[in-house]
This record gives structure tokens, sequence and C-alpha cells, in this order.
């Protein structure tokens, strides 16, 4: 269970394990830990094995399918997986079985990639908590009685507690980010279209996103260590010839990087808000090591952080939730569930044309000061949240939301790509995640940076899978 992604891809090719052991390990280990967390759904043992079989004797004769072949994986429940019921968090779909996968999920399996199955999210992925219709609370591993975040919070949880080594979660608000700080695992929220959304639950099927969703949206991967987004990356990227905004070619990965002479912007509080001591000295630390290593650490918070709530709001929301609730009533739901009624509360009261023209037009202007800002520096460090995870209810209450809206929200808006990694434990034993942004189409730059601190803090922060503490 503590091997990566990778190391398990080259065990496999060497013929030091089989594809079978290594699905039976983690069957077995989502066995043992799925009745608590609640993370994954739609595990087939018999389907499964029966696919790493066909992986082992192709490797017998002699046949590689790819970077991850044999290699078992999960994939959030809004990315369709051919033949797999994918139902976007909602009961509605429990019986919607797709007949073709996500752009992103197919690069998977043709690059040999194995479906453990599918990660809990909260209806639609409209929450920062993973409650659903589908499938009920995911609980975070670390423990039972806190959030693992939402809305990829599922994969998170599944990943941490040791029952998958990678995943594929998306992010239009922090979606990604939140889970991974909370569980304590490495997150990608890559640049907006370097992988296509098609196949994204919703829209229609074999849609990418469309619409004012459409900018903040970004599909990414999930995985126990650095070094497992950076190696999935390359397979996941490049454009489609159907998402209209992935329109992109692969990134090129850097030859070299070093953290001398790296250009950092450094902040822990946003916009005046108090943040927890503990996520203050693990930040400072990391600004630190980065210094001690080279990089030049400049402590200057970003301008116009408070903006981007309401740009994001009055865009993503310009039909004043219209549209959610249409899609409910089209889906018979009984009533409501509380993570999209308190989404709904985040819409704008009086929508109007005037009002998503005024958004478009402040998000234009706020993303020319962000890059204005960013002209003297390669990267951002900051907190993901200025607390750890949360007890289960409360991540839609005023303080605790705006506690995460200002360090989220801000690069969705912009489009940019963020990593985070666990960089402490706090005294409550949940973890504590740092965030790394990089400009438009520098992941990589992102990526070896976060790679680097893993590095720093090899001794002290590791992705041990948790001892799940019962309530």
């Amino acid at each position: 269970m503590k091997k990566s992604a990778e190391q398990l891809a080259q065990a496999i090719r060497d013929k030091k394990c089989s594809s079978v052991e290594v699905a039976q390990a983690f069957i077995a280990q989502i066995e043992r830990v799925n009745p608590d967390i609640n993370a994954v759904a739609q595990v087939d043992p018999q389907r499964i094995i029966e696919q790493a079989k066909q992986c082992d004797a192709a490797l017998q004769q002699g046949q590689l399918r790819g970077a991850l072949h044999g290699v078992p994986v999960t994939i959030k429940d809004n990315l369709l997986t051919q033949d797999i019921i994918t139902t976007g968090g909602s009961a509605a779909f429990a019986k919607h079985k797709p007949t073709a996968d996500a752009t992103a999920v197919k690069r998977l399996r043709d690059a040999g990639a194995i479906i453990l199955g599918k990660s809990n999210l909260p209806d639609f992925a409209l929450a920062w908590e993973t409650e659903s219709t589908a499938y009920g609370r995911t609980n975070n591993p670390h423990d039972l009685n806190y959030t693992a975040g939402g809305s990829s919070g599922g994969e998170a949880a599944i990943i941490a507690a040791g029952g998958s080594p990678l995943g594929l979660g998306t992010d239009s608000g922090g979606s990604i980010r939140l889970p991974a700080h909370y569980c304590g695992i490495a997150g990608l929220r890559t640049s907006h279209g370097l992988i296509p959304s098609t196949g994204h639950m919703p829209p229609a099927e074999g849609c990418p996103i469309l619409g004012v969703f459409a900018p903040f949206n970004a599909i990414g991967p999930m995985a126990r260590s650095v070094s497992d987004l950076l190696y999935v990356l390359p397979i996941l990227t490049g454009r489609d010839s159907i998402d209209p905004y992935a329109e992109y070619d692969a990134l090129q990965r850097p030859q070299a990087f070093t953290l001398k002479g790296l250009r950092v912007a450094f902040y822990t509080s946003a916009c005046g808000q108090s943040i927890d001591p503990e996520i203050e000295q693990a930040l400072n630390k990391i600004a630190r090591l980065l210094e001690q290593e080279g990089a030049l650490i400049d402590a200057v918070e970003p301008p116009a952080l408070s903006e981007a709530r309401d740009i994001y709001c009055n865009i993503a929301g310009a039909d004043g939730g219209e549209g959610i609730k249409a899609l409910l009533s089209e889906l018979h739901y009984p009533q409501i569930p509380q993570n999209l009624i308190n989404t709904l509360k985040l819409m704008p009261k009086e929508p109007s044309v005037r009002m998503l023209l005024d958004a478009q037009l402040q998000r234009d202007f706020f993303r020319i000061k962000q890059l204005q800002f960013m002209q003297k520096y390669d990267l951002i460090l900051c907190p993901v949240a200025a607390h750890t995870a949360l007890p289960h209810g409360l991540s839609f209450s005023e303080p605790e939301r705006f506690a995460q809206d200002h360090y989220l929200i801000p690069y969705s808006v912009l489009g940019w790509p963020s990593v985070v990694i666990p960089v402490g434990i706090a005294r409550n034993h949940l973890p504590i995640g740092a965030q790394i942004i990089a400009k438009h189409r520098q992941d990589y730059c992102a990526l070896y940076t976060a790679q680097a601190i893993e590095r720093l803090l090899s001794t002290e922060v590791n992705a041990a899978t948790p001892q799940i503490k019962k309530q």
C-alpha cells in the first residue's frame, strides 16, 4: 500500500509482482477501510481481477499497454466510465451506465490503468463536503467525525486511507485542493484547458463542461505524492478536438529545475482574516526551507483577492440557481439536499444580464491585476484554508466558508495551476496542506517546487496511511 503508482507500474513491468497481486491488495484494503469512510463505490472484484489477469497475460506476451499497465486507479464519480455506473453523486442516476469514457478516463485506460471504483462526491459536485444522495456521507480517514472536504472528498479519503494509489478529481472552486488539504494527500488543479473536460457529468453524456461554469473547471490527478502527479500528467494532457476550452498541446516537461533564484510571493493570512497558528507555523517553515535552498521569498499578498468570490458567484450563479432547481425538478428529487440548499444560498438573489456582464468585466480586470503582480514572481505559496478539516456540517457556515474562499476561489477565477501537498499534522491529528500556485500552463514549475518541498520535509511529513479513528 505504500508504493507509489509509478513504483507499482515499474514493479509490474519488471515482473516483481503481478497486476493481479496488486489489484487483490487494493481490493482488500478497500474492504478494510471503506465501511468506515464510505469513500468509494462500484468496486467489483470480479471485474477488477479479470482485467488484471488480462494485463498480466499481455505482459507475458511482451505487450505493454502503457505507463500505467496493470495499475489500479479510482475515478471521481462525475467522470464517465464506460460500463461502470456513474451517478454524479445523484441517486437519480443510480442505474446510469455510460457507453463511453470521459476523455481523461480513456487516457488512463489506454495507458493500461484498471479502474478500482468510483469515488463519492456531493450531488453534482456542488459542495465543499462530500455527502450524496447516491452513496451517503464520506468521512475523513484521520477522524470520522470530520469531513473529507468536497467535492472530491471520496477520492482524497480513499487515497489517504491506502485504498487507491492514484485518482482523478475535478476542481471548479477548490474541489481537489480542499480535500487534499483535509485528508493529507497531494492534488493538482491543472491549468484551465490543459485536460479536456469531455465526459464530465453534468452536462449531457459525452459533452465537455460548457457555459458559465466552463472557465472555472479543471480536471486533475490526486495521489499520495507529487511524483505520481508528475508521472500521470503527460498521460492526461492535450486537446481532444471536442472540448472548446482545451485547445492546447500537451505541456513540455522542463529539462532542468532549481529552487535557486525562484521568485516566490508568500502569504498566510488572506484579506486580513485570522488563521490557525499551526497552519501559519507550518507555512512559515516551508518559506524558510525554500529560502535556505536559494529561493527568493517575498512576504506579500496578491492584490484584490477579496474580489474573486463575488466574481465567481455572479458568473457561475448567473441564473440565480434556476438551472440547478430545474435539474432537480426534472430528476424528481423528493427534496433538495442540504448541501445544494447551502450552495443555492450563495447564488445572486436578483440575477440579471447586466450583473453577468459586469462580473465578466470584473473578472478580466482581476486577471490583469494578477498578471501585473506576477511579473515579479514565478510562484505563490499560501495555505489552502485557514483551518484544518472541519467537523461534518460546518463547511457552509459564514466564518468557515470565508476562511477557505480567499485561498481557493481567486485561482479558480484565474484558471492557474495549483498543487496541494501535506506539510504537517496539527495537534488535533488532522493534516495541514500548503498550496503552490503558478501562472497559466506553468504546471511543472508548481509541481517541481512541491516535489522539492516534499524532499525537504521527508523526515517529518509523509503520506503514511492514517489509523482510522472510530466515532
